[in-house]
């Protein structure tokens, strides 16, 4: 039985997964990262990866079954895997949606509910649901993303209030633009493309991959929040990683609408008829 703090990171093969699944290890955290391919992953000191798809259940049962035999139990959980979706509504179709929702919202559900129980019976645990701007920030042409976004904030926001008797703790941490392979090996284009919307389509990918590969922050920003969470220097509902992020909350929260609205026609080229 493992005596030292067990977390589990789902899509830790790159990116902000990689890095918060070195980052605790160096750190004594005994970790284990997920990948639909480990056997494909470069190793991480510290680090045993695990195979797991969040699109199947049985994969689901499978890690998590994995995890416990090694390790005893699992101390926490940090749902970071997901994938990113462009186009607009009337592009995308039902089911792309849906497997955009199967990954970034139903994915992080089905392992979280396979490891209730086993947190419940033990008294204690911590989920921390990983999230982004688009979680309360919604951007054009990303809306499907951030409606995925919305949910898994829904839901674990909910959820937090119903484990707390026992002893279990959910964080939503929402993420900045960072340089990840969101917009890569993880991004996702809508298969049809209807002409009429492409100056705008065509500047919001331009302007979201300009965000996150030439001002997008290092993930190690992600990977000390999250320590700070687990270790409980970093309290409450809801908490944010990057600089950018932060700014995007205070202005959601302060500024009216219609001037937030104005400037995000204006860096689209969006105006009314």
């Amino acid at each position: 039985m493992a005596s030292k703090p067990v977390v589990l990171i789902t899509g830790a093969s790159e990116g902000v997964g990689r890095a918060t699944a070195s980052f605790l290890a160096e750190r004594g955290f005994i970790v284990f990262g997920t990948s639909r391919n480990p056997s494909a992953v470069q190793a991480l000191p510290g680090v045993d990866f695990v195979e797991l798809d969040v699109r199947s259940q049985a994969s689901v049962s499978r890690c998590i079954d994995t995890v416990l035999g090694r390790a005893g139990h699992v101390s926490a959980l940090v749902a970071n895997a997901g994938i990113q979706l462009h186009g607009s509504v009337e592009e995308t179709s039902i089911e792309e949606a849906w497997s955009l929702f199967d990954t970034n919202f139903f994915g992080s559900a089905r392992v979280i509910r396979e490891l209730l129980p086993h947190m419940r019976e033990r008294g204690s645990g911590r989920i921390i649901a990983i999230s982004s701007t688009s979680g309360f920030c919604p951007q054009p042409f990303f809306a499907y993303y951030s409606a995925s976004k919305h949910a898994l904030e829904g839901l674990a926001e909910s959820l937090r209030y119903e484990v707390m008797p026992f002893g279990i703790d959910v964080t939503i941490l929402e993420l900045g633009g960072f340089k990840t392979q969101i917009l890569g090996s993880n991004e996702e284009f809508a298969a049809q493309k209807i002409g009429a919307y492409a100056p705008w389509r065509d500047r919001a990918q331009d302007l979201s991959h300009t965000y996150v590969t030439l001002q997008g922050a290092d993930p190690i920003v992600v990977a000390e929040q999250v320590h700070r969470i687990l270790t409980g220097k970093a309290r409450g509902a809801r908490h944010r990683a990057g600089r950018d992020v932060s700014f995007a909350f205070m202005a959601k929260r302060l500024l009216p609408s219609w001037w937030l609205e104005r400037g995000r026609n204006k860096a689209h080229g969006i105006k009314n008829k």
